[in-house]
C-alpha cells in the first residue's frame, strides 16, 4: 500500500475494507447508521474535554432523537466489526445481520465505549506543535478459532476516534450484555480498565 496515495482517513480506498456488503444495502440500508457515525465522530472531534468526563451525554450528540441514534450508531459499529471479521475471510455472525436489520440487540456482541489516555496525550503534544492531532486508529484484531470445529468462536479489537473509542468483542457463548446504546449518558471507560480481548 502506497501511504501517499491516501487524502482522507475517513474515504480513501486504501484504509477501507473490501466490499462485504451489496451496494444497495451499503448505499442505501446502512445509510442511517453512517450519519450517525459522522454525528459522533464530529462531536468527539470537536469535544476535547470528553478527556475529563465519566460519561458522555448521548442527548449533546443528537438531540431528543438520541435513543434511535445512538442505536443507529452501534449498528455502524456493527457493521465495521462483521466488515472486518469478513475482511479476515471469516464467516460474519448471523447476530451481527439481525442486528443491522432492526434487532433490539447483537446479543453475543459487546460494546463499550472508553477514553484511550495514550492517544488523549499524542493528541496534546499534536496541539503543542502546532498539529491537528485528531486522528482515526483501529487496534489490532484478536480472534479464537475452535481446534475441534475451525469455526471463528472469539473476536474483538476497538474503533478509537481522536481518543474515544468503542471496543468491540463478538462472543460465540457470550451471555446477554448491557452495551453502551442503552443509555442516554454512555460511560467512558479508560481503556487500561479493560480487557485486551
Amino acid at each position: 500500500m502506497d501511504l501517499r496515495r491516501i487524502r482522507s482517513a475517513r474515504k480513501s480506498r486504501e484504509v477501507r475494507f473490501d466490499p462485504g456488503m451489496c451496494g444497495p444495502c451499503n448505499n442505501d440500508r446502512s445509510q442511517p447508521f453512517d450519519r450517525a457515525y459522522e454525528a459522533f465522530s464530529n462531536y468527539v472531534w470537536d469535544h476535547p474535554e470528553l478527556s475529563q468526563q465519566a460519561s458522555l451525554d448521548m442527548s449533546a450528540v443528537y438531540g431528543l432523537d438520541w435513543p434511535r441514534q445512538v442505536r443507529n450508531l452501534a449498528r455502524y459499529f456493527a457493521k465495521h466489526i462483521g466488515s472486518r471479521i469478513a475482511h479476515d475471510r471469516f464467516p460474519v455472525p448471523p447476530s451481527l445481520g439481525r442486528f443491522l436489520d432492526g434487532a433490539h440487540y447483537a446479543h453475543d456482541v459487546q460494546m463499550v465505549l472508553f477514553k484511550s489516555d495514550p492517544h488523549y496525550q499524542m493528541y496534546l503534544q499534536a496541539r503543542r506543535d502546532g498539529l491537528d492531532g485528531r486522528g482515526l486508529w483501529m487496534e489490532p484484531a484478536l480472534g479464537m478459532v475452535s481446534t475441534s470445529t475451525q469455526r471463528l468462536t472469539r473476536y474483538s479489537s476497538s474503533l478509537i476516534i481522536n481518543f474515544v473509542g468503542v471496543f468491540y468483542r463478538w462472543n460465540l457463548l457470550l451471555d446477554p450484555l448491557d452495551p453502551f446504546y442503552n443509555y442516554q449518558g454512555a460511560l467512558l471507560h479508560w481503556r487500561h480498565d479493560l480487557p485486551v480481548t
